[in-house]
């Protein structure tokens, strides 16, 4: 039989750290931020959810809606009774799964 592995989580000093040498190492790329971010305002648990950096994927705190954005497209996930659109800054390529 195996023995179990104890896992950690670093704490936030040594997490900067790793993040900084896989950086400079190029296995990961950092993420790009969004100029025009649209802010979501669930109807079930009034969470107020946005996607801050291209590609991220962010849901409330029941999981009815969700939104992935890039500079490219807005994504949303959930009904369209599900959530309110909180600023109307550049809604015209966002469609709704």
């Amino acid at each position: 039989m195996t023995k179990p592995v104890d896992w950690f989580i670093p704490d936030p000093k040594h997490t900067e750290a790793i993040m900084n040498y896989m950086l400079k190492q190029g296995h990961i790329k950092k993420p790009k931020q969004l100029t025009k971010t649209m802010y979501l305002q669930c109807t079930h648990c009034n969470d107020t959810i946005s996607s801050s950096y291209s590609g991220e994927y962010v849901s409330c705190k029941c999981c009815k809606i969700a939104v992935d954005q890039t500079e490219y497209y807005t994504r949303i996930i959930g009904n369209e009774g599900d959530y309110l659109v909180v600023n109307n800054e550049d809604n015209y390529n966002a469609k709704t799964l």
